[in-house]
Formats: C-alpha cells, sequence, structure tokens
C-alpha cells in the first residue's frame, strides 16, 4: 500500500521542532510492508492543508496527517476538514468526557479551549485518544482513507498503531530481515555483498542505512510467490554467513537496546565511566524501559580532577599521558568497577572537537576501553565529523565494544567447559 505523510505545523518549517513523526510513521509502515511514496511538510494554513490532502488522494492508497488539532487559534486541521467535506463541526460526547477525565486525575477543571478539541467534523469518524485530549479523525476522499492525526508523538504513535492494527494490517507478500553492523563502511559491505545481490531473485531488494559507525542492513522481500519465500530464506543464509563478523544484532533494534537484551537474558550488569561523552552512554541506556536490570549508574569525569578524586586516575599519568590516553581510560574503566559493583565498566575519554586537537591527537581522537573480572582491553579510535557526530561514534562504539567482550568471555567459557 503506497501511503503520504503530511506534517502540519510552522514550528517544523522554521527549523524550531524536528519532525520526528514522519520518520516513525515511515517506519512503522516499512515494518508492515507498506511504502511511503512521499512526505511533505506544510504551514498552518487551512487552504494549504485543504489543498495538500487532495492532491496527495490523486497518488496515494493512503493518507496520513499529522498535527493542528490542539487547542491554539493556528491549529486549523479540523476547520480544514471540514472545507474539504463540506461539514459542519459537532462535539463528540466520548471524547469530551475523556478530556474531562483526564483534567481530573490532574486535579484540575478542563477550559474552553481544551474542550474544543472534542469539536470534530461531522463527517469524520472519531478516533478516540486515550492518551492526549485531542481525538484522531478518519474519512475518506477520492476513495482514498485519509487519518487525521495528533502532533504530540506519543499520542501519534498510539492512534497510528491503533490504525495499522484495525484498518491497514500486513501486506501478505511482505517479509524482511534486518541486521544491525558495526564496524565497516558501507562501500565495504556493499562490495562483500554485491554478488549476492546481484544474483537475487526479482522481488528481493537490500536496503542500507548508515548512522554514525553502524549499518541497519534489510533485507525486502515484496512478492507472494512461494518461490520468492524461498529466494528470500537462502538469500538471508548467504548475507548471514558473509556478515557475521560485524553483525552485532539480527533484529531492527539500535546498539543499546541489543547490548540491553544481552546483559538482561545473563543477568549482566553494566557501568560507565565518561569523559566525551558526557552521559550520553548511560543516556541510551536509559532511554530503554527496565534499564535499571542491567545498567547501575555512572560517573561522568569531564574535569581531571574528577578523573582522578572519583576514578581514581593517577595524576602522574594525567599529567604525563594526557586525559586522552590508553593509560587513562583503563585507569577510568578500573575505577568506575571500584565504584559501582558491576559486572562490565566500559569508559570513554576523547576530543570531540570542534577545538582541543593537537597534531599528536587530532579532534576524533578517541579512546574507549572494557573492564570484567577477566580481561581489560582498550582501544584508539579516530572519527570524523562534527562534535555531535563524533560523540554519537563513540557511544556507537562504546556499546558494541562492550557486547563483543561478553560474546568473547562467553565463547571463551564455552570452550573450557568442552575441554573439561
Amino acid at each position: 500500500m503506497n501511503a503520504i505523510l503530511i506534517s502540519i505545523g510552522d514550528e517544523l518549517l522554521s527549523g524550531r521542532t524536528i519532525n520526528t513523526n514522519a520518520a516513525w510513521q515511515g517506519r512503522a509502515l516499512a515494518g508492515r510492508g507498506h511504502t511511503v511514496s512521499s512526505a511533505i511538510i506544510i504551514n498552518d494554513d487551512r487552504q494549504t492543508i485543504a489543498d495538500a490532502i487532495t492532491k496527495a488522494s490523486h497518488h496515494a492508497d493512503v493518507i496520513f496527517t499529522t498535527g493542528g488539532l490542539g487547542p491554539t487559534d493556528d491549529d486549523l486541521t479540523r476547520k480544514a476538514v471540514c472545507d474539504l467535506l463540506d461539514c459542519d463541526m459537532g462535539v463528540d460526547q466520548e471524547q469530551r468526557s475523556l478530556i474531562q477525565q483526564r483534567f481530573k486525575e490532574l486535579g484540575r477543571e478542563p477550559n474552553e479551549r481544551s474542550l474544543r478539541q472534542a469539536r470534530v467534523p461531522l463527517a469524520c469518524e472519531v478516533i478516540l485518544n486515550h492518551w492526549g485530549t485531542a481525538p484522531g479523525l478518519s474519512f475518506e476522499l477520492n476513495n482514498v482513507p485519509v487519518y487525521v492525526l495528533p502532533g504530540v508523538p506519543f499520542e501519534m504513535r498510539e492512534l497510528f498503531e491503533h490504525i495499522l492494527e484495525n484498518h491497514l494490517g500486513s501486506d501478505d507478500g511482505f517479509h524482511e530481515q534486518v541486521w544491525l553492523l558495526h564496524g565497516l563502511l558501507e562501500s565495504v559491505l556493499a562490495e562483500r555483498l554485491e554478488r549476492i545481490e546481484h544474483s537475487m531473485t526479482e522481488g528481493l531488494s537490500l536496503a542500507y542505512l548508515p548512522s554514525a559507525g553502524t549499518i541497519r542492513l534489510r533485507l525486502i522481500r515484496k512478492n507472494s510467490q512461494e518461490t520468492t519465500l524461498q529466494a528470500f530464506r537462502e538469500a538471508s543464509g548467504r548475507i548471514e554467513q558473509a556478515i557475521e563478523q560485524w553483525s552485532v544484532s539480527s533484529r531492527d533494534e539500535g546498539i543499546a537496546e541489543a547490548l540491553a537484551r544481552e546483559l538482561r537474558s545473563r543477568a549482566l550488569t553494566l557501568a560507565t565511566a565518561e569523559s566525551c561523552t558526557g552521559g550520553l552512554i548511560g543516556g541510551a541506556l536509559t532511554d530503554i524501559p527496565g534499564s535499571s536490570h542491567f545498567y547501575l549508574g555512572g560517573v561522568i569525569s569531564y574535569a581531571n580532577s574528577v578523573k582522578a578524586g572519583v576514578l581514581d586516575v593517577e595524576s602522574s599519568i594525567l599529567d604525563s599521558d594526557g586525559a586522552v590516553s590508553e593509560r587513562t581510560v583503563i585507569q577510568m574503566a578500573k575505577g568506575v568497577l571500584q565504584r559501582i559493583p558491576a559486572d562490565y565498566g566500559v569508559a570513554v575519554t576523547g576530543i570531540a572537537g570542534p577545538g582541543g586537537g593537537t597534531a599528536d591527537k587530532p579532534v576524533g581522537t578517541v579512546w574507549i576501553a572494557v573492564a570484567s573480572a577477566h580481561q581489560l582491553k582498550a582501544k584508539l579510535h579516530h572519527f570524523k565529523g562534527e562534535r555531535d557526530i563524533i560523540r554519537q561514534y563513540t557511544v556507537n562504539a562504546g556499546l558494541a565494544m562492550v557486547l563483543r567482550t561478553i560474546w568473547e568471555e562467553r565463547e571463551k567459557q564455552m570452550e573450557k567447559s568442552d575441554s573439561v
């Protein structure tokens, strides 16, 4: 099914708000085998909204709009829908009751602006919003279903999932396998898979999505023929062998999620010591629900005084080797395990820029170390890019290093058990 996404809001066009909704919607639709042919952003204008929906109805199988359903005067999507359908507004009593109940839970009375969100175009079906105050709407235009959703991300996602589950479903001919890789360039991966990709049957395709040292590789099948399903399985097996040394997950997830699953499944714990990332590794882990089961905490040792005073990095090493050095990062990893009794400790220190680089240690120089009861190792990296990019490369590399260390220790334990 071919979808068009319409995001509404002046704040999106000005860059004050990043349009994360469209990216999430695209992933959700792709995961069900649907295609997004275009995603557009338009301003808060009644006629512009109506025109965009009308134009999309001539090219799409389904349309999703996001935004413009709130209580303020610039929320004009409902009025634009009334113009399209030539209908009046009316109060949806069930959504009004939900709004009143939500305010009651907050110990407040809803004002008229909040209750205004229960006024909907009478020609639309209402999709009740149990997570916020603005309901979703659905209608047909030129025989194309249109779903009108609030712009608040968590509300939009709940309603979107409801629509996917109850209205759109999945493409029966769609299958996909996703791998997350770390530690190689996209061009190297493409060259390695070139023969496999060229030999794949019609209806199969590969998609590459690189991001800060990782590559999300998708094998996609869009064909209901049984022969193509068999070819999908064969291609998947060949790809699995070709990428084995770089693969960190065979699920559609990030490195933090992959590491979290591994830690939790083995009842292991992790502590972090961060300098140049300033807590981003801990943030990536605590973004995951239930992270308290495997992430015990961390130390942000940005200043040398904290490296020495909290993590017990020797002042003589800081003076002779500098904060960005092998011996410093090793002592940081050891030190955090002295402070926080976890199974694994990961430490990072580097020069993220834009200043601070030297001829010997240019911007992008990063040391990462992992410590456990069984081993202690460090690795030097040279990342390229702006400050935020270097920091994200460091986060991903640190998490991947912990994950691979766990796998290495597990293999050694298995070899030891086999030899007994």
